[in-house]
């Protein structure tokens, strides 16, 4: 079973091309992680989703999210994460 995903963006899949022959051709070595983390940002720029915990930097919000994440889907957890904060919008209210 081929679990390689294929990416239709040409800029995406230049950069997959380029890392696959910079670590063929040299091993992983500082440019190839550049190359990779180059190849994570744009394939998050082109897919990645806009998520409610993702416009935060409030650290309740986040672990909130990360422990309804372990529990279920992302669709059900977007669905529920605003009711959910504006009900509990903190640790106090929750432990109440």
């Amino acid at each position: 079973m081929d679990t390689h995903v294929r990416f239709q963006d040409p800029a995406i899949l230049d950069l997959e091309r380029r890392l696959h022959e910079r670590i063929r051709d040299e091993g992983t070595g500082r440019d190839s992680i550049h190359l990779f983390q180059d190849l994570i940002l744009a394939y998050y720029r082109r897919y990645g989703r806009d998520l409610p915990w993702r416009r935060t930097r409030d650290p309740y919000a986040i672990l909130v999210s990360e422990i309804m994440l372990q529990q279920t889907r992302v669709e059900h957890v977007a669905n529920r994460y605003d009711r959910f904060l504006k009900r509990f919008p903190d640790f106090h209210r929750l432990a109440s």
